[in-house]
């Protein structure tokens, strides 16, 4: 009796960890970076309003602002050439820092679900050894400077780690090693996160899934068994 009712416990707490550590670390995340942003802004809203103490949550509410004013901006056709115009004139050619800019955005732009210069399918290929199979998305199927110096048709790839999908590996591989899925960018990161826990369903033959994604250069499968 006392060893079902441990057992029970035991089952419950762990069950409530799962459930409640996705939510915590993200309600951490978002603490932490309101709590940065109102310490700074609300130190430029004091002096811009001349009092001697920080205003409880005017940085946060300038920092919502300021994001909404900033994506209005940019959302529009003259915004984003002034924001283009901006970044190649200013932050692109500074040493150092141009070279930190440009590899976090693109990066930032790799991870985007609504750009065309993000990840557009989900491959699998056996790796790093063969039988062993990974997920991956591919981030050129033109990398027209490689396949010149080896003479194959090669695509590039980006292979994440689990469960922090923004590292993990670039590879090169030949087209004919990897196997395109039927699987959106999004599904595909919810499986590496979940490290397969979840997955999504499959649909009946020929229901169109992803018609947002744009057709292969390719056949739907790279590859042919």
């Amino acid at each position: 009796m006392s060893r079902s009712f441990f057992r029970l416990i035991r089952t419950y707490f762990i069950t409530g960890i799962f459930v409640l550590l996705p939510l915590v670390a993200s309600i951490y995340l978002l603490w932490t970076a309101f709590s940065a942003a109102d310490n700074a802004l609300g130190r430029l809203a004091s002096f811009i309003l001349r009092q001697d103490e920080i205003i409880p949550g005017a940085g946060a509410v300038l920092t919502v602002l300021l994001v909404l004013l900033v994506g209005m901006f940019a959302a529009n056709v003259v915004g984003r050439r002034i924001i283009q115009f901006i970044e190649e004139t200013l932050f692109t050619r500074i040493p150092l820092i141009g070279n930190i800019y440009s590899a976090i955005k693109q990066l930032i732009d790799a991870f985007r679900l609504d750009t065309k210069k993000g990840f557009r399918h989900v491959v699998m290929l056996e790796w790093p050894r063969d039988g062993v199979y990974s997920l991956g998305f591919i981030t050129n199927e033109e990398p027209t400077i490689l396949t010149n110096e080896t003479g194959e048709d090669l695509i590039t790839l980006f292979i994440p780690t689990v469960p922090n999908v923004t590292t993990g590996f670039f590879v090169v591989v030949p087209r004919s090693s990897v196997r395109i899925l039927d699987v959106s960018v999004e599904d595909g990161f919810k499986m590496m996160i979940s490290s397969g826990v979840w997955v999504p369903e499959v649909h009946a033959a020929g229901e169109q899934k992803n018609d947002d994604e744009e057709p292969l250069s390719t056949s739907k499968h790279v590859s042919e068994a």
